[in-house]
């Protein structure tokens, strides 16, 4: 029987690390190249300007998704590695059947008692206390990240949207200023200043910050439980951070069993 490691563990989460930071590199080269335009229109006395797309806007890089499904992938594959080391650990035999479950209700959670059966008592208790049904506020990244693995595995890639998320203006007044989420597409509103006291004020051009999120591919179930924020409204590299932090917790719980350091500095963000 081989010797209990977390080399694979490892391996997987430096691979997510590595799809992440390629994801961050290709996104910010496009974002820094591309030539996003906008125009304005004044209504109410001049008291409202909005903000809208003029032109349809320059297509992602298409490998984009393939770097998300990847990051997403290499974690959710080094929870179930760990899984099988777990059930090693207990001087147990794995099959084809051994995983981490990732479990919505406590029903589930028993259905799914074949994916950790060899497990000691210990990690048993260790793997019940991350499962998303013990943390129903909505903010488990597990259960965010089980969603997406299987949105990348059995449906389509993660399609990201370009959304607008801040303006830069040179104005004596501070307007107030509402974003609309969503896709960037020709025509639509991007973003919109209110002034109290519009006069001397005209339509001028704004410098925008745009962002690259999930977009609508994010289930509306995981939209309404989630919190404390709306993952399709979220930049891409926030999630990462987010669905890392949370499976590197969940791994930290189980090394003083396998007495055994990382192979490398596990703190990263992008």
């Amino acid at each position: 029987m081989p010797k209990p490691s977390l080399e694979g563990v490892e391996i997987k989460l430096a691979m997510a690390r590595r799809h992440a930071r390629a994801f961050a590199d290709e996104a910010t080269a496009h974002l820094a190249e591309a030539e996003y335009r906008f125009k304005a229109n004044s209504t109410d006395g001049g008291r409202r300007h909005v903000y809208r797309c003029d032109g349809p806007p320059p297509a992602l890089p298409k490998m984009l998704p393939g770097f998300v499904g990847d990051f997403v992938h290499n974690l959710r594959s080094a929870l179930d590695h760990l899984a099988w080391q777990l059930v090693l650990l207990n001087n147990e035999n794995p099959d084809g059947r051994t995983a981490f479950p990732i479990a919505m209700t406590a029903k589930r959670f028993e259905d799914m008692k074949v994916q950790y059966a060899g497990v000691s008592p210990v990690a048993f208790q260790q793997i019940e206390a991350v499962q998303p049904y013990r943390h129903m506020e909505g903010t488990s990244g597990l259960r965010w990240l089980n969603e997406l693995d299987n949105i990348d595995k059995h449906r389509h890639l993660l399609v990201q949207a370009v959304a607008a998320r801040g303006v830069l203006y040179q104005l004596s007044e501070r307007p107030e200023v509402q974003f609309h989420s969503g896709p960037l597409e020709d025509g639509k509103e991007v973003v919109e200043l209110v002034f109290v006291n519009p006069r001397g004020v005209t339509p001028i051009e704004i410098g925008s910050s745009i962002e690259v999120t999930l977009g609508e591919v994010v289930p509306h179930r995981l939209d309404r439980d989630a919190a404390p924020a709306d993952l399709r409204d979220m930049r891409v590299t926030v999630v990462f951070d987010l669905l890392y932090a949370d499976v590197q917790s969940t791994i930290d719980r189980f090394r003083p069993m396998f007495r055994e350091a990382p192979l490398g500095s596990t703190t990263w963000r992008i």
